[in-house]
């Protein structure tokens, strides 16, 4: 007798998705998606959910407006909802500049997890356009 101790799905999960869009007050969507195998990524909401377990890789840039009057902007990656990864920065003594933050880092997913870019202190300050992007892959299957 043959026992399935788990299920594989075919595929392969990953996206790239550019620009910027205010989801609620602090949350980001990024509409312009260039890439999304396995339609993982949505679009007009922000969330990645997590189709196939395994190690995933995600990175997010986000460029702060020019002459924006804000000194210090973050967000965070967040994983179902509670944040993981801090995307920061703070230039003191000029907010009349224009800079990137990102950040990049690898977490185990299972099905159903989210992972969205979420608590953004100003996401009024950031670009929405091709210098702002968020992506995410599917590096290493539990199968």
């Amino acid at each position: 007798m043959l026992v399935t101790l788990f299920t594989i799905v075919a595929g392969y999960a990953g996206f790239t998705a550019t620009g910027r869009t205010k989801v609620g007050a602090t949350l980001l969507a990024f509409p312009n998606v260039t890439y999304n195998e396995g339609n993982d990524y949505n679009a007009s909401t922000g969330v990645f959910t997590c189709r196939i377990p395994g190690q995933y890789w995600f990175s997010v840039s986000l460029t702060k407006h020019y002459n924006d009057i804000n000194t210090e902007v973050f967000c965070f990656l967040s994983k179902n909802d509670r944040n993981w990864l801090s995307i920061y920065h703070k230039n003191p003594h000029h907010h009349d500049i224009s800079y990137s933050l990102s950040a990049s880092g690898g977490v185990h997913l299972r099905p159903g997890d989210r992972i969205r870019v979420a608590d953004c202190n100003h996401p009024e300050a950031i670009y929405a356009s091709t210098d702002t992007h968020f992506s995410g892959m599917l590096i290493n299957p539990d199968y």
